[in-house]
């Protein structure tokens, strides 16, 4: 007997997160008994952990596995490394998930200086930042600075002809290109 298709489609997305979680788990269990409980590839995980939570609406369990992450980032690579920068655009893309606009502004201002430090002003991962950051901005109708950071941002693609503009991840939301 055939199931509607919501229902399919609900059990489907139920099984793809089991599977995941699962993995994960096997994983994690692997990485404490090798001692690597600690390492950047397990916070690696734990940010993937927490990106999948957060899409399936299970806002608790990603933002524990995202802290987790950040935790470990932190800890093992310093806070300045690229990497953390990863771990505080996810737990600012929680945040705007729940309308916690102050808490992702404060995560992705950081991420951002962690990313100019690491790179430079002028790289296509500093413009990720800014696109990400402008997304939130326009969300809190402050279209005027959001405006400004996309400018910074396409001004910094223009240097990296080879790199299309899609080509950038936005984790908060994809926003119009501006004029």
């Amino acid at each position: 007997e055939l199931e509607p298709p919501d229902l399919a489609g609900q059990r489907a997305r139920e099984r793809a997160l089991l599977t995941s979680e699962q993995l994960a788990l096997v994983q994690r269990r692997r990485d404490r008994r090798a001692g690597h409980a600690h390492h950047p590839q397990v916070a690696q995980t734990l940010n993937n952990l927490s990106a999948l939570y957060r899409a399936h609406g299970d806002f608790t369990q990603a933002r524990r596995y995202c802290e987790r992450g950040l935790e470990i980032r932190e800890k093992s690579l310093g806070p300045d490394h690229p990497d953390v920068a990863e771990s505080l655009t996810e737990l600012a893309a929680l945040d705007f998930s729940q309308k916690r606009y102050e808490q992702a502004r404060q995560s992705l201002q950081r991420s951002l200086r962690v990313r100019e430090k690491a790179f430079g002003s002028e790289h296509p991962e500093v413009a990720r930042s800014l696109m990400n950051y402008a997304a939130l901005l326009r969300k809190t109708d402050e279209t005027a600075e959001a405006k400004r950071l996309e400018v910074r941002a396409h001004h910094i693609l223009s240097a990296f002809p080879s790199l299309r503009w899609g080509d950038l991840t936005i984790d908060i939301k994809e926003v119009p290109k501006s004029d």
